[in-house]
């Protein structure tokens, strides 16, 4: 099974020049963000299973975020964010130990 959402936004910007005048990059914000959620049809279907299995994604295109503190620094910019995350039916038991450790 899979789902896909996409959307693009224009709202106005919570961070306001007064407030924050660095982070600051405009009156708007007009991200563009796109999620994919893949999960067995059999598993949603088993009302023995609580909680399916599934791989995600997520991408975002966006003006600079606050915290870079890039707005009044001149330099126009589109972001591009990518992110996968997958829930498997064991917990830590299916992150492969090096990356266990490391985290």
């Amino acid at each position: 099974m899979l789902l896909e959402w996409d959307y693009a936004d224009r709202y106005t910007n919570p961070v306001t020049a007064p407030g924050w005048p660095r982070a600051h990059i405009g009156h708007n914000i007009n991200p563009s963000e796109h999620f994919t959620f893949t999960t067995s049809l059999a598993e949603l279907h088993d009302r023995d299973v609580m909680s399916a299995k599934y791989v995600a994604g997520f991408a975002r295109l966006s003006p600079w975020w606050p915290w870079m503190r890039m707005g009044q620094s001149g330099v126009e910019a589109t972001l591009f964010g990518r992110m996968f995350s997958v829930k498997g039916a064991r917990g830590a038991a299916d992150i492969p130990p090096k990356a266990l450790n490391y985290t």
